[in-house]
This record gives structure tokens, sequence and C-alpha cells, in this order.
């Protein structure tokens, strides 16, 4: 009797202890499951309690068998029963044990997965809102792929806990948890968002180095329009206009245009830039090929205005060449001009004669230089049919100067009738001296009471 008590009250026991192992459900989070473990930790520290009991319960009813009492047989199936269910319990409990571990396994990846669900969303959400600002500026762009850089350093530091991630799962799968199905969808959740996020990343990256190449191609562009506007100052002066210093002003033209060719290159550099982004399927092909378009057009224009330049300073220094021949013509004509206006005639026939034989010489030279007067039209005719900046002046002072030249032959005709008839005068002067000296000495002769003295004075 004693013993059937004893077996009535563990086998309460162990209906009691093994409904307990069994209300303790798997929990939601890593908190109640560490929880759960630490309940059945110590269920398990109960179990082991109860071992001396059931041995002394054992060790009873082996005596009571080996004692020859007359329910030995019913004795040992109790026996028997009872060791059944204390494995049973133990069993019950390394199942359930099982259960928890892989409970708290289950949350330990839910959480790791979260957290890199966490990490990705919110990259993906910066990616998101930055993806139309590519920089407006070198230094802006510069930052910005600074920043991305460190999103990529980040997304590679993330690489290991993702590798760690999935076989963490792996493992789990493999030693058969029970939410296999639901560890393979939450895993594949997480991969498919990290490749999404290193793809956009990737995207975000040829972006900003799109944009790192335009801003530096503008940069390049605005540098070299700089440099044609500051050039075609100097290409579209008209210093030729001055005449001061022109075969300097010749030398530095030359220099000038060799500046110019020798940053041909930074041009076609910007050029052969745009060629191969727009072959790369750069986003802002259509700018890059209008600045390009536009760089060169002033490149053209700084070209032909340092030509035409160098044109029109060759044209002041021939039509300076021109002027200084010109110019001695004028000093002449002056000469002539104020020898013309002379009104000395000569006080007497030689000083006559010598005027008169110097104007004569003025005649000559007056028709010799008529040649070298057309020659001067005809090169100033030349200058203007070549389309010269001054053609205007030109015409004005090579018709002046023919008008001027033209105006020579009255003034020396006037002249040399003037010289001639005061010539006349002084011949005709000379020749009443004559008459004059010529009776002076016979006059006495004339005049004398002197009829002689005898027939031989007579």
């Amino acid at each position: 009797r004693e013993f059937q008590n004893r077996i009535h009250d563990l086998m309460s026991w162990l209906r009691h202890c093994s409904e307990e192992i069994a209300s303790i459900e798997l929990a939601k989070n890593i908190t109640s499951a560490e929880a759960a473990l630490e309940t059945h930790q110590e269920q398990k520290g109960e179990i082991d309690a109860r071992q001396s009991v059931f041995e002394k319960v054992l060790a009873f009813g082996e005596n009571l068998v080996s004692s020859g009492h007359y329910a030995s047989e019913d004795v040992h199936t109790t026996m028997q029963s009872l060791q059944g269910e204390r494995e049973k319990i133990s069993q019950i409990w390394a199942e359930r044990k099982n259960e928890h571990n892989q409970c708290y396994e289950l949350h330990l990846f839910v959480r790791d997965a979260q957290a890199s669900d966490s990490w990705t969303i919110t990259q993906l959400a910066l990616l998101d809102n930055s993806e139309q600002d590519l920089g407006h500026s070198l230094d802006h762009a510069e930052a910005l792929m600074k920043k991305h850089e460190d999103i990529e350093t980040s997304l590679a530091a993330q690489e290991e806990k993702e590798k760690a991630l999935r076989d963490y799962a792996e493992r789990l799968v493999r030693s058969g948890h029970y939410d296999t199905d639901g560890i393979g969808q939450r895993l594949d959740t997480v991969v498919e968002r990290r490749a999404k996020l290193k793809e956009r990343s990737e995207r975000r990256r040829a972006k900003l180095e799109q944009s790192l190449q335009l801003q530096r191609f503008n940069r390049d562009v605005v540098e070299a329009e700089a440099w044609c506007l500051e050039k075609a100052q100097i290409a579209n002066d008209e210093s030729y206009r001055d005449p001061t210093n022109l075969q300097s002003k010749v030398q530095k033209q030359q220099a000038f245009d060799a500046e110019i060719l020798v940053n041909r290159s930074q041009v076609e550099s910007v050029s052969s830039t745009a060629t191969q982004l727009s072959d790369a399927g750069h986003y802002a092909a259509a700018h890059i090929a209008d600045s390009v378009e536009k760089l060169a057009d002033m490149y053209s224009a700084l070209c032909e205005a340092s030509k035409v330049k160098g044109q029109c300073l060759d044209e002041a220094l021939k039509q300076q060449q021109w002027l200084r021949a010109v110019d001695d013509v004028i000093a002449w004509m002056e000469t002539v001009e104020t020898a013309l206006a002379s009104e000395e005639q000569g006080k007497d026939l030689s000083s006559v004669n010598g005027l008169l034989k110097r104007h004569r010489l003025m005649e000559a030279s007056i028709v010799q230089y008529r040649e070298r007067v057309e020659n001067l039209a005809a090169e100033g005719r030349t200058l203007v049919d070549g389309g010269h900046f001054d053609s205007d002046g030109i015409t004005q002072t090579s018709d002046a100067l023919i008008t001027r030249y033209d105006g020579l032959a009255e003034p020396a005709e006037l002249r040399r009738e003037k010289l001639e008839s005061s010539q006349r005068l002084q011949l005709f002067l000379r020749d009443i001296g004559d008459i004059d000296l010529w009776l002076s000495e016979r006059e006495p002769r004339a005049f004398s009471e002197d009829y002689g003295a005898d027939l031989s004075n007579v």
C-alpha cells in the first residue's frame, strides 16, 4: 500500500511536469525566447532533483519483489511503468528544449534579418531622395561622390554580415528547423532587397561619375570660353587705326596668332572629351553637344577676328608706307607752291633770267612728278580695291593729292608769264639804258659850239 501511494505521487508529479513543459509556448520575440529557455532549464533542475525520490521508490519496489511479496508481479509492472514515464518526461523535456532552442535561434535570425533590412531600407531611401541631385558644380559633384563612397564602404562592410546571416540561415535549415520555409523566405527577402540596393548603388555611382565628367567638361568649357572672350577683346580692337608703332604691333600680332594656334589643342581636347561622353551615352549629351558647338564657334570667330586684324595691320603698314610717299610729294608741292606764290620778279635782267631759269626747272620737275603722283594714285586705288579698312580716307587723300598736283599748272603758267613779262621789261630797260648811254656819249658833241678853227679841225 505504501509503495502504491509513492508510485501514485510520482506518476501525478510526472503528469503535472509534462503539462508544465507543454504549457510554455514558443516565444514571439527574443526576450521571451530567452525567458522560456530559462524556465525550461529550471524544469530540468526540478526533474533532476526528483531523481533520488525515483531511486528510493524503485529500491523499495525491488525489496518487495525480492522478499517474495504476493503482489510482486504487479509491483514489477508498476516499476517498469514508472521507469517508462521517467524516461518519457526526459524525452519530452529534451524535445521541447530543442524547440525552444530553435525558437531562440529563429528570433536571433529574425533580429539580424530585420537589422539588415532596416539598414538596407534606409540606404535605399537615401538613394531615392538623392536620385535627382547630381551636383550643380564640380565641388558639389565631388562632395556627392564622397558621400556615395561612404555608402559603398558601409555596403562592403555589410557584406560580411549578410554572409554570416546567410550561413546562419543555411545552418538552421540543414538542422531541420521547424520554420525552414519561413527562414528561406525571410532570407530571400533580405538578399533580394540587398541586391536591389547594390544595383541602385551601382546606378547611382554611374550617374555621379557622369556628373563629375560633366562638371569637369563644363569647367574646361568655361575656362576655354573665358580665354576666347579675353583674346577676342584683343583680336577685335582697332589699334591698327593708330599708325604709332605699327611694326611693333605687327610683331605682337604674329605672337598673338601663334598663341591662338597653340591653344587650339585646348579646344580640340574639349571637343574630344565631348565626343567620348556622347559616344558613351552620357545623360547630358545634348547639353554637351551644344556647349562644344558654341565653343567651336567662339574659337572660329576668334581665329577669324585675329586673321582680319592681321590683314588690317598689313593694310595699315602698306597705308603708312603709301602715306609717307604721299607726304614726300606733298612736301615737294608745298615747296613748289611757296615758290609759285612768290612775288619776286627780279630787279634786273640778270636776276630775272635766274628766276626764269629756276622756274623752268621747276616746271620740268612738275612734269616729272606727274608719273609719281599717278603711281601713288594707282597704289591708293589698289589698296581701296583690296578692301582696305580706311578706303574712304585713302580715296580722299588720293583725290586731294591729284587735285593739289593738278592745281600747280595754272600758278606755274602765271608765274612763268609774269617772269617772262618781267624779262621783256628788263630787256626793254636794258635797251633804253644802252640808248641813253649812247646818247649821253654823243650829246656833248651834238650840242658843242666848237665848229673848228680850220678845215682840218672841222
